[in-house]
């Protein structure tokens, strides 16, 4: 069904990572179909009959990614026995789907809906989730197959000089084998979208391998497909862009292929120490946040560079958000923050607004599904409690819904896992001894807890010792080192504080919790998005209220 008018999205209002991750598995467990190895179902239909469904991208992409998202989801949470008899389920669906032949990824025969191939985008998420698998387990039989799918690679693509690409989407015995023959690449005969199926997005889950591995394969591959990216593809121009040219292949100027393509050339190009590749992910992401909200609504696809900047000249793909984009630009503004500027963590943790808004934890408007058996396609049994937590796909920059329809995909409910995996993950780090407190999130992990107590307080409390303790300074917070306080938990006063690099300095602070104190004052800003004008009002890096406000279910919206 069409959402109506005048419904209130509930939103988690602490943005509690551990809450977030909690609700995200509810949908990773129970949205499976038991009938098909416990593959998820890649949608939730609302608009005529409720009902969740599945498609073609059930296969090797979104039970890779469900494997991934629930595997980290669970290190935030904690595991129980149904997350882990889930994460088994869902290794043993992905695992079915290897090829013993060629090690690669394979959709099944036997369905009409589905055609039997190895999809090059499927590859991508089949190693994302073996590799968390692997960093669960590490276990020897994991590694084995991820290592014989890097070797499956190239035999669906084409290497030429020192690069390599995928030249169809889809990969089977049908094919004629000629068109792998070695030869440069030319966009004019080019059958498969360069960074969508070409090679670019598993440039990230080879040196997420590598990482875990040290696999030589893997780095040397992730070598091979940036060279190709950067200097052959023609996708992005000289300041970062990525419009779509005209050139005949399947591109809509994909948001997520671009983006997590760059931040598979950053991860590379650390290890290589290579200056130019660095500088090309920098100029990708700092031409990205001009397409999106500083809050993290960026776009599915961005179609034609526009003249006039008109809400006409924005095609459709344009105009709603596709959540894996936006977990792409934490993963890469976290990336930024550790080898560029710390500035860049700012940028992601205002990316959480998006993600946690798009989640979806109120479920009463949904109505009841009809009473039906289910079928090969659909599943009718409470499937709005089994889908809730999951992260919406299309949003709009102020409603939950796509103009007034709830949009999903399988592929985003799995991003916003791991974005928020990706926050919690890196909200803080230790650096020759020092406690560096990289982002001020409620977090509970290994390291820290953060909680925020009031508007204006946030207790930390560092779970090793250190030497020092360092907090990043928050651009909202630059210049104010006199009305920021930090005491003990018995208020003690701590006066031995220093501002020094970004960052305020606590050198001799005692191991517990400290409270920071701090003024909160709302910043109002105009945002412009498709030709429109939004006003955001801001208190700290949160997104207090987007006015006009959604017609449907809007998010951002004050309490009245």
């Amino acid at each position: 069904m069409t959402a109506k008018k005048g419904v209130v999205c509930v939103k988690n209002e602490g943005y509690d990572l551990k809450y977030s991750a909690m609700l995200a598995t509810n949908n990773y467990c129970n949205f499976l179909d038991e009938k098909k190895d416990y593959i998820p179902y890649f949608y939730l239909m609302t608009k005529e009959e409720t009902c969740g469904a599945h498609c073609e991208w059930d296969f090797g992409d979104a039970t890779g990614r469900y494997l991934d998202a629930l595997i980290l989801c669970s290190k935030i949470t904690g595991s129980t026995s149904d997350i882990e008899q889930t994460i088994e389920r869902l290794y043993k669906a992905l695992k079915k789907m290897i090829s013993p032949k060629d090690g690669l990824c394979y959709r099944p025969k036997g369905y009409d809906w589905v055609l039997h191939a190895a999809n090059s985008f499927d590859q991508r998420s089949c190693i994302l989730g073996f590799a968390s698998y692997y960093k669960k387990h590490h276990n020897q039989e994991t590694f084995l197959l991820v290592e014989n799918l890097i070797r499956g690679l190239y035999k669906m693509g084409i290497e030429y000089d020192n690069y390599f690409f995928i030249p169809v989407t889809d990969y089977n015995d049908n094919l004629d084998k000629n068109i792998f023959k070695s030869k440069p690449f030319d966009i004019a005969d080019y059958q498969a979208d360069q960074c969508h199926y070409g090679g670019g997005v598993i440039i990230y889950p080879l040196m997420y391998w590598y990482h875990l591995t040290g696999s030589q394969s893997a780095l040397e591959l992730a070598g091979k497909i940036s060279r190709f990216i950067v200097y052959h593809s023609k996708v992005y121009a000289k300041d970062g862009s990525f419009f779509i040219l005209g050139n005949g292949v399947d591109s809509d100027g994909h948001f997520h292929s671009r983006v997590e393509t760059s931040t598979g050339v950053l991860e590379y190009a650390l290890v290589a120490k290579n200056k130019e590749l660095q500088a090309f992910s920098k100029a990708v992401y700092d031409w990205a946040t001009t397409q999106g909200t500083r809050y993290g609504m960026f776009p599915e696809g961005l179609g034609r560079k526009v003249i006039d900047d008109r809400p006409e000249e924005y095609p459709e793909v344009a105009r709603h958000s596709e959540i894996c984009s936006t977990t792409d630009m934490i993963e890469l503004a976290i990336l930024l923050g550790r080898c560029s500027s710390t500035d860049y963590f700012d940028h992601a943790e205002k990316y959480l607004n998006h993600l946690i808004a798009s989640q979806l934890d109120d479920i009463s408007w949904i109505k009841p599904p009809p009473v039906k058996e289910d079928n090969e396609l659909c599943t009718y049994r409470d499937v709005a409690s089994r889908y809730r937590g999951s992260y919406t796909g299309r949003t709009t920059v102020n409603d939950l819904t796509n103009f007034g329809v709830y949009d999903n995909m399988g592929c985003c409910s799995a991003a916003g896992g791991r974005g928020v995996f990706m926050l919690w993950d890196n909200a803080v780090s230790i650096i020759d001894a020092d406690f560096l407190i990289n982002m001020l999130l409620n977090c509970d992990n290994d390291l820290v807890y953060i909680q925020q107590k009031t508007e204006n307080k946030i207790t930390i409390h560092p779970k090793l010792p250190s030497k020092t303790l360092k907090i990043r300074i928050p651009q909202w917070l630059k210049g104010s080192m006199g009305k920021v306080c930090f005491t003990y938990e018995d208020g003690t006063v701590i006066s031995d504080i220093a501002e020094i690099d970004g960052y305020f300095i606590l050198s001799h602070y005692e191991n517990q919790p400290i409270t920071m104190s701090f003024p909160v004052l709302e910043v109002v800003e105009k945002q412009k998005f498709c030709g429109g004008e939004y006003q955001v009002v801001w208190a700290r890096n949160r997104v207090v209220e987007v006015t006009p406000r959604g017609k449907y279910i809007p998010l951002y919206s004050r309490k009245v």
